[in-house]
């Protein structure tokens, strides 16, 4: 009789130590406000607001048919305690955007590129420091900006190489930095992963509607363990065939954000990786020898 009751208490033991383990997983993969909070708290510092100057420039059949100066500002993600930020090109750089979409629809002739004239990354404190773009990778819509002096004190960053992972459905929170206008505040969002590409190299899908400013281009991505999932960045599809291209809102994981930015410490980096190339259309079949 005492065995059976002893069998019988650990067998209600094992269950509300199972109930109490699936209630603790369902609270994390909801990700409360109070735990995103806690999440956000230990990377705010690490994300800065990039200021730039640039000067437009588009051209048709080589003829140069407007120029315009503009001011605007993006979102960075502080990497190493140098103060290397990681930045979406686009935001940066939006002609490459345009210029490699044209291009992949038979716009040979068009061309629109942008000059920056001025960049300069802007701490949480409020002190801004000259930088400079280091990489970009036209590919992955990634750029590294760096500040053109040491910094007076090391700077908070993400340790991206620490990444975590996350599955279809699963809660991220995304993080960025209103401009100017909105006294730079810190902004956050809990969305959910649509989707994960494997080819041609793992990313994650954002829901539609997720897409906002040019400050919420570069966001970081945190999982709900508080650990940098990725950046959120733009991935074109160049069309082909009769297929149309997609410009597709993606998050590039941390820990290949971490191996590119490492290289780009060592200068292992060309200063411009190029876009990748439009798929060709299939050959047509060989006819048949005529008879």
């Amino acid at each position: 009789m005492e065995y059976a009751m002893t069998r019988k208490a650990l067998g209600i033991a094992a269950l509300a130590a199972a109930f109490a383990t699936a209630a603790l997983q369902m609270a994390q993969a909801e990700l409360t406000p109070e735990a995103a909070r806690q999440v956000l708290a230990g990377v705010e510092g690490a994300v800065v607001s990039v200021r730039i100057q640039s000067r437009t420039i588009m051209t048709m059949e080589g003829r140069e048919s407007s120029r315009e100066e503009s001011e605007s500002e993006a979102t960075g993600c502080v990497v190493n305690a140098k103060g290397l930020t990681a930045v979406s090109l686009s935001a940066v750089d939006p002609g490459s955007l345009y210029s490699d979409l044209m291009k992949s629809t038979g716009g040979d002739g068009f061309d629109m590129r942008t000059e920056i004239t001025d960049i300069k990354l802007r701490l949480p404190d409020g002190k801004e420091v000259a930088a400079e773009v280091a990489v970009r990778d036209r590919a992955l819509d990634l750029a590294f900006v760096s500040p053109k002096t040491p910094l007076s004190a090391p700077a908070a960053f993400v340790d991206l190489a620490a990444g975590t992972e996350a599955q279809i459905l699963d809660q991220v929170v995304l993080v960025w930095r209103l401009g100017k206008q909105n006294s730079w505040a810190t902004v956050a969002q809990k969305r959910d992963i649509a989707g994960v590409l494997t080819r041609p190299r793992k990313m994650y899908l954002m829901e539609a509607g997720s897409m906002g400013s040019e400050e919420q281009l570069g966001c970081l991505a945190l999982g709900a363990d508080g650990k940098a999932l990725g950046m959120q960045l733009l991935r074109k599809v160049p069309g082909a065939g009769k297929d149309r291209p997609q410009v597709l809102l993606v998050i590039l994981p941390a820990k290949e954000i971490a191996a590119i930015a490492k290289q780009v410490e060592s200068g292992a980096v060309p200063a411009e990786k190029p876009a990748e190339p439009a798929a060709k259309p299939p050959a047509p079949a060989p006819k048949a020898p005529a008879k």
